[in-house]
Protein backbone atom coordinates (compact mmCIF):
# COMPACT_ATOMS: atom_id res chain seq x y z
CA UNK A 1 0.00 0.00 0.00
CA UNK A 2 1.37 3.48 -0.84
CA UNK A 3 2.68 5.32 2.21
CA UNK A 4 0.19 8.15 1.82
CA UNK A 5 -2.75 5.80 1.61
CA UNK A 6 -1.54 3.90 4.67
CA UNK A 7 -1.22 7.20 6.54
CA UNK A 8 -4.69 8.15 5.36
CA UNK A 9 -6.20 4.94 6.72
CA UNK A 10 -4.43 5.40 10.05
CA UNK A 11 -5.45 9.04 10.25
CA UNK A 12 -9.05 8.32 9.43
CA UNK A 13 -9.14 5.70 12.14
CA UNK A 14 -8.51 8.45 14.66
CA UNK A 15 -11.70 10.26 13.62
CA UNK A 16 -15.14 9.12 14.75
CA UNK A 17 -17.29 7.76 11.92
CA UNK A 18 -20.16 9.91 13.07
CA UNK A 19 -18.38 13.14 12.16
CA UNK A 20 -17.10 11.94 8.81
CA UNK A 21 -20.34 10.23 7.79
CA UNK A 22 -22.52 13.10 8.91
CA UNK A 23 -20.57 15.64 6.88
CA UNK A 24 -19.63 13.58 3.85
CA UNK A 25 -23.01 11.96 3.25
CA UNK A 26 -24.83 15.27 3.44
CA UNK A 27 -22.83 16.58 0.49
CA UNK A 28 -24.08 14.04 -2.08
CA UNK A 29 -27.53 14.46 -0.56
CA UNK A 30 -27.42 18.15 -1.26
CA UNK A 31 -26.13 17.51 -4.77
CA UNK A 32 -28.94 15.00 -5.29
CA UNK A 33 -31.54 17.59 -4.35
CA UNK A 34 -29.96 20.18 -6.58
CA UNK A 35 -29.83 17.85 -9.58
CA UNK A 36 -33.62 17.53 -9.47
CA UNK A 37 -33.82 21.03 -10.97
CA UNK A 38 -32.78 20.00 -14.51
CA UNK A 39 -34.93 16.87 -14.25
CA UNK A 40 -37.93 18.93 -13.23
CA UNK A 41 -37.33 21.30 -16.14
CA UNK A 42 -37.21 18.36 -18.53
CA UNK A 43 -40.49 17.05 -17.12
CA UNK A 44 -42.03 20.48 -17.53
CA UNK A 45 -40.89 20.61 -21.16
CA UNK A 46 -42.38 17.18 -21.79
CA UNK A 47 -45.62 18.20 -20.07
CA UNK A 48 -45.89 21.31 -22.25
CA UNK A 49 -45.32 19.33 -25.44
CA UNK A 50 -48.13 16.93 -24.68
CA UNK A 51 -51.80 17.48 -24.08
CA UNK A 52 -52.73 18.12 -20.49
CA UNK A 53 -54.51 15.13 -18.95
CA UNK A 54 -58.16 15.37 -19.92
CA UNK A 55 -60.58 16.34 -17.19
CA UNK A 56 -64.13 15.02 -17.20
CA UNK A 57 -66.68 17.52 -18.45
CA UNK A 58 -70.30 17.81 -17.41
CA UNK A 59 -72.48 18.87 -20.33
CA UNK A 60 -74.75 21.81 -19.58
CA UNK A 61 -73.47 22.26 -16.06
CA UNK A 62 -70.17 24.01 -16.69
CA UNK A 63 -67.12 23.42 -14.55
CA UNK A 64 -67.21 22.18 -10.99
CA UNK A 65 -65.34 23.72 -8.10
CA UNK A 66 -62.73 20.97 -8.51
CA UNK A 67 -62.11 22.15 -12.07
CA UNK A 68 -61.73 25.70 -10.77
CA UNK A 69 -59.27 24.60 -8.10
CA UNK A 70 -57.15 22.93 -10.77
CA UNK A 71 -57.31 26.07 -12.89
CA UNK A 72 -56.07 27.99 -9.87
CA UNK A 73 -53.20 25.53 -9.60
CA UNK A 74 -52.21 26.20 -13.20
CA UNK A 75 -52.25 29.92 -12.45
CA UNK A 76 -50.12 29.58 -9.33
CA UNK A 77 -47.60 27.38 -11.14
CA UNK A 78 -47.40 29.87 -14.03
CA UNK A 79 -46.74 32.64 -11.50
CA UNK A 80 -44.03 30.60 -9.79
CA UNK A 81 -45.94 30.65 -6.49
CA UNK A 82 -44.56 27.30 -5.33
CA UNK A 83 -45.56 27.49 -1.68
CA UNK A 84 -49.22 28.30 -2.41
CA UNK A 85 -49.39 25.78 -5.27
CA UNK A 86 -47.97 22.97 -3.13
CA UNK A 87 -50.36 23.77 -0.30
CA UNK A 88 -53.36 23.75 -2.65
CA UNK A 89 -52.43 20.58 -4.54
CA UNK A 90 -51.78 18.64 -1.34
CA UNK A 91 -55.11 19.71 0.13
CA UNK A 92 -57.00 18.84 -3.03
CA UNK A 93 -55.30 15.45 -3.36
CA UNK A 94 -56.04 14.63 0.25
CA UNK A 95 -59.74 15.50 -0.12
CA UNK A 96 -60.12 13.60 -3.39
CA UNK A 97 -58.48 10.50 -1.92
CA UNK A 98 -60.76 10.73 1.12
CA UNK A 99 -63.86 11.05 -1.05
CA UNK A 100 -62.70 8.09 -3.12
CA UNK A 101 -62.19 5.95 -0.03
CA UNK A 102 -65.38 6.92 1.80
CA UNK A 103 -67.68 7.60 -1.13
CA UNK A 104 -68.70 10.89 0.55
CA UNK A 105 -68.92 13.23 -2.43
CA UNK A 106 -71.20 15.66 -0.58
CA UNK A 107 -68.51 16.58 1.96
CA UNK A 108 -65.96 17.06 -0.82
CA UNK A 109 -68.19 19.36 -2.84
CA UNK A 110 -69.50 21.31 0.15
CA UNK A 111 -65.96 22.32 1.05
CA UNK A 112 -64.75 23.18 -2.45
CA UNK A 113 -67.99 24.82 -3.61
CA UNK A 114 -67.60 27.24 -0.71
CA UNK A 115 -64.10 28.11 -1.88
CA UNK A 116 -64.88 28.25 -5.61
CA UNK A 117 -68.62 29.10 -5.85
CA UNK A 118 -70.71 28.72 -9.00
CA UNK A 119 -74.16 29.95 -9.92
CA UNK A 120 -75.17 26.37 -10.63
CA UNK A 121 -72.93 24.17 -8.45
CA UNK A 122 -72.60 20.60 -9.62
CA UNK A 123 -71.05 17.57 -7.98
CA UNK A 124 -68.31 15.51 -9.55
CA UNK A 125 -68.98 11.81 -10.05
CA UNK A 126 -67.06 9.33 -7.94
CA UNK A 127 -65.98 7.41 -11.03
CA UNK A 128 -64.19 10.54 -12.27
CA UNK A 129 -62.03 11.06 -9.19
CA UNK A 130 -59.12 8.98 -10.61
CA UNK A 131 -59.01 11.34 -13.61
CA UNK A 132 -58.71 14.36 -11.34
CA UNK A 133 -55.96 12.65 -9.35
CA UNK A 134 -54.08 11.81 -12.55
CA UNK A 135 -54.20 15.47 -13.52
CA UNK A 136 -52.80 16.47 -10.15
CA UNK A 137 -49.97 13.93 -10.51
CA UNK A 138 -49.06 15.53 -13.84
CA UNK A 139 -49.08 18.98 -12.27
CA UNK A 140 -46.47 17.86 -9.73
CA UNK A 141 -44.07 17.44 -12.67
CA UNK A 142 -44.14 21.15 -13.47
CA UNK A 143 -44.30 22.43 -9.90
CA UNK A 144 -41.83 25.32 -9.51
CA UNK A 145 -39.04 25.10 -6.99
CA UNK A 146 -39.70 26.74 -3.67
CA UNK A 147 -37.14 29.58 -3.28
CA UNK A 148 -36.83 28.78 0.43
CA UNK A 149 -36.00 25.15 -0.38
CA UNK A 150 -33.40 26.24 -2.94
CA UNK A 151 -31.85 28.62 -0.41
CA UNK A 152 -31.80 25.85 2.21
CA UNK A 153 -30.04 23.40 -0.11
CA UNK A 154 -27.51 26.06 -1.13
CA UNK A 155 -26.72 26.84 2.50
CA UNK A 156 -26.54 23.12 3.31
CA UNK A 157 -24.01 22.58 0.55
CA UNK A 158 -21.94 25.52 1.77
CA UNK A 159 -21.91 24.27 5.36
CA UNK A 160 -21.09 20.70 4.37
CA UNK A 161 -18.26 21.75 2.11
CA UNK A 162 -16.82 23.98 4.82
CA UNK A 163 -17.07 21.14 7.35
CA UNK A 164 -15.31 18.69 5.05
CA UNK A 165 -12.57 21.20 4.25
CA UNK A 166 -11.95 21.73 7.95
CA UNK A 167 -11.85 17.97 8.54
CA UNK A 168 -9.42 17.47 5.63
CA UNK A 169 -7.20 20.28 6.95
CA UNK A 170 -7.17 18.77 10.44
CA UNK A 171 -5.91 15.52 8.92
CA UNK A 172 -3.10 17.21 6.96
CA UNK A 173 -4.71 17.41 3.52
CA UNK A 174 -4.29 20.46 1.29
CA UNK A 175 -7.02 19.28 -1.07
CA UNK A 176 -10.56 18.24 -0.23
CA UNK A 177 -10.60 16.07 -3.37
CA UNK A 178 -7.54 14.11 -2.17
CA UNK A 179 -9.14 13.62 1.24
CA UNK A 180 -12.40 12.23 -0.17
CA UNK A 181 -10.57 10.02 -2.68
CA UNK A 182 -8.32 8.53 -0.02
CA UNK A 183 -11.27 7.98 2.29
CA UNK A 184 -13.16 6.05 -0.39
CA UNK A 185 -10.13 4.05 -1.53
CA UNK A 186 -9.11 3.17 2.00
CA UNK A 187 -12.59 1.90 2.83
CA UNK A 188 -12.67 -0.23 -0.32
CA UNK A 189 -9.18 -1.65 -0.23
CA UNK A 190 -7.81 -1.39 3.30
CA UNK A 191 -7.62 -4.62 5.29
CA UNK A 192 -6.54 -4.89 8.92
CA UNK A 193 -5.64 -7.98 10.94
CA UNK A 194 -6.73 -8.17 14.56
CA UNK A 195 -5.96 -10.70 17.25
CA UNK A 196 -8.95 -11.38 19.48
CA UNK A 197 -8.47 -13.10 22.84
CA UNK A 198 -11.17 -15.62 23.78
CA UNK A 199 -12.34 -16.30 27.32
CA UNK A 200 -12.21 -19.98 28.41
CA UNK A 201 -15.98 -20.47 28.35
CA UNK A 202 -16.18 -19.43 24.69
CA UNK A 203 -13.19 -21.35 23.33
CA UNK A 204 -15.26 -24.40 22.41
CA UNK A 205 -16.98 -22.21 19.77
CA UNK A 206 -13.63 -21.39 18.13
CA UNK A 207 -12.17 -24.89 18.02
CA UNK A 208 -10.50 -24.51 21.41
CA UNK A 209 -8.33 -21.55 20.43
CA UNK A 210 -7.21 -19.13 23.14
CA UNK A 211 -7.15 -16.34 20.54
CA UNK A 212 -8.32 -15.90 16.97
CA UNK A 213 -7.06 -13.73 14.11
CA UNK A 214 -9.54 -11.93 11.89
CA UNK A 215 -9.05 -9.90 8.72
CA UNK A 216 -11.34 -6.86 8.55
CA UNK A 217 -11.95 -5.31 5.13
CA UNK A 218 -12.53 -1.54 5.13
CA UNK A 219 -12.62 0.83 8.07
CA UNK A 220 -12.45 -1.31 11.21
CA UNK A 221 -15.50 -0.15 13.13
CA UNK A 222 -16.77 -2.14 16.11
CA UNK A 223 -19.74 -3.31 14.06
CA UNK A 224 -17.58 -4.43 11.14
CA UNK A 225 -15.15 -6.24 13.42
CA UNK A 226 -18.02 -8.03 15.14
CA UNK A 227 -19.61 -9.09 11.86
CA UNK A 228 -16.23 -10.34 10.64
CA UNK A 229 -15.90 -12.50 13.76
CA UNK A 230 -19.32 -14.02 13.13
CA UNK A 231 -18.58 -14.69 9.46
CA UNK A 232 -15.28 -16.41 10.22
CA UNK A 233 -16.61 -18.28 13.27
CA UNK A 234 -20.33 -19.03 12.68
CA UNK A 235 -20.60 -21.07 15.89
CA UNK A 236 -20.45 -17.78 17.80
CA UNK A 237 -23.89 -16.86 16.45
CA UNK A 238 -25.41 -18.96 19.23
CA UNK A 239 -23.99 -17.91 22.61
CA UNK A 240 -24.15 -14.46 24.20
CA UNK A 241 -20.83 -12.65 24.30
CA UNK A 242 -19.29 -9.20 24.45
CA UNK A 243 -16.37 -7.87 22.46
CA UNK A 244 -14.33 -5.67 24.77
CA UNK A 245 -11.81 -3.09 23.61
CA UNK A 246 -8.93 -2.42 25.99
CA UNK A 247 -10.99 -3.91 28.84
CA UNK A 248 -14.02 -1.72 28.18
CA UNK A 249 -17.18 -1.89 26.11
CA UNK A 250 -17.39 0.18 22.89
CA UNK A 251 -18.88 3.65 22.92
CA UNK A 252 -21.00 2.85 19.86
CA UNK A 253 -21.32 0.37 17.00
CA UNK A 254 -19.33 2.79 14.85
CA UNK A 255 -16.33 3.25 17.13
CA UNK A 256 -13.12 2.74 15.18
CA UNK A 257 -10.76 0.07 16.48
CA UNK A 258 -7.03 0.71 16.12
CA UNK A 259 -4.40 -1.96 15.46
CA UNK A 260 -2.72 -2.77 18.73
CA UNK A 261 -5.79 -2.34 20.88
CA UNK A 262 -6.56 -5.39 23.00
CA UNK A 263 -9.71 -7.18 21.86
CA UNK A 264 -11.34 -9.88 23.95
CA UNK A 265 -14.48 -11.99 23.70
CA UNK A 266 -16.09 -12.53 27.09
CA UNK A 267 -19.37 -13.85 28.44
CA UNK A 268 -21.63 -11.04 29.78
CA UNK A 269 -22.05 -10.70 33.52
CA UNK A 270 -25.54 -12.08 34.33
CA UNK A 271 -25.77 -9.72 37.31
CA UNK A 272 -25.75 -6.70 34.99
CA UNK A 273 -28.62 -5.68 32.74
CA UNK A 274 -29.22 -3.66 29.60
CA UNK A 275 -25.99 -2.36 28.08
CA UNK A 276 -23.85 -5.22 29.40
CA UNK A 277 -25.65 -7.74 27.24
CA UNK A 278 -24.17 -7.94 23.75
CA UNK A 279 -26.13 -6.93 20.72
CA UNK A 280 -26.75 -9.63 18.18
CA UNK A 281 -25.00 -8.31 15.05
CA UNK A 282 -26.20 -11.25 13.01
CA UNK A 283 -29.86 -10.43 13.57
CA UNK A 284 -29.25 -6.72 13.01
CA UNK A 285 -27.54 -7.34 9.72
CA UNK A 286 -30.20 -9.70 8.38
Amino acid sequence: MPARLAASATGLAAVRDARFAGESLALPAGEGIRCLGPIRRQWAHTYQLTEHPALPRYAGAGETSIHKAIQELHHLIAQGAARQAIQLIRELERDLHLAQQTGDIDALMTKWNARYPSELPVDVLGVHIPQFLTTLEALWLIMPEDPEDVAYVTELQRMVQAGLKNLAKDMGYDSLEDFVRDAIVSDLYTATDFQVHVSPSLRRFVEGATSITINVIGMPTFQRVTLTILRQFPALNGPDWILRIDDREPESDYELILPGQRLELIVPDPRKEGGNRPKNPASESS
